[in-house]
């Protein structure tokens, strides 16, 4: 499916999801798939767990993430996000020990060229947040473009729900509607070309979320890898009104 296609899904979709998010701090745990697993990719920072919300306004969007650790360090993401498309604006990042001291922070532009990113393009980070805009009829594809820098060209996804089914996590038990993630690992972003295709498809392979079945259709469950890492799985743990003056 061609971007400007998913711009008209979105658009036909509208009577079936809201027109903004709503205003719930949804938090999730993580966890490995297997807790035997050994982790070998030696990152400094492994997040426990994260939680999100999206404030809303009639031209952009911000999308927040906060990431925590065991061991008490946090990774915040605010992301400016067009609303008519889902693309990128602007993204902030800041990396925090857990004394709340920040250790590095990043600021990333992706407005600085004119109709770079077109609609079906969205940041990494807000792939869990922009599913719930996606036709949830079983076997229909749809394809993003997405961006983790402003310094690297999109990487080609396609969602396509597989079925319905009942979902167990800690919030409660919800209906859901899996949804399987493939990333083109035949044409590959410039910046992964130097890895074989098959490291490639065992890093990013077998990767599903599960949505709740009727709008919101936000993030209930995501088990796969995205980095390398062990298998992991995120789960909803709980769902609060946004904080005031977030």
């Amino acid at each position: 499916m061609h971007a400007t296609t998913f711009a008209l899904m979105l658009s036909a979709a509208a009577s079936a999801v809201p027109a903004a998010p709503d205003a719930a701090r949804r938090e999730y745990r993580v966890r490995p798939l297997d807790p035997s697993a050994k982790d070998e990719s030696r990152r400094y920072y492994v997040p426990s767990g994260f939680e999100t919300w999206v404030e809303t306004g009639e031209s952009e969007w911000m999308f927040h993430r906060i990431d925590s650790t065991a061991q008490g360090a946090s990774l915040a993401w605010r992301i400016a996000i067009d609303p008519a498309t889902l693309a990128p604006r602007r993204v902030h990042k800041t990396l925090r020990a857990k004394s709340g001291r920040a250790l590095a922070e990043l600021s990333e532009d992706y407005t600085d060229v004119p109709g770079r990113y077109p609609a079906g393009t969205i940041h990494s980070q807000t792939l869990p947040f922009a599913v719930q805009y996606v036709d949830l009829t079983q076997g229909k594809a749809s394809e993003y473009r997405v961006v983790s820098s402003p310094e690297y060209e999109p990487w080609t996804v396609t969602l396509t729900p597989e079925g319905e089914e009942r979902v167990e996590v800690p919030a409660g038990t919800f209906d859901c509607v899996r949804v399987s993630v493939r990333y083109d690992t035949d044409n590959l972003p410039t910046f992964l070309r130097i890895l074989p295709s098959f490291i490639i498809r065992k890093m990013m392979g077998d990767i599903r979320f599960w949505v709740l079945k009727e709008p919101p259709h936000h993030l209930v469950r995501f088990q796969g890898r995205l980095d390398g890492s062990v298998p992991r799985v995120q789960e909803l743990l709980r769902v609060a009104p946004a904080a005031t003056g977030q």
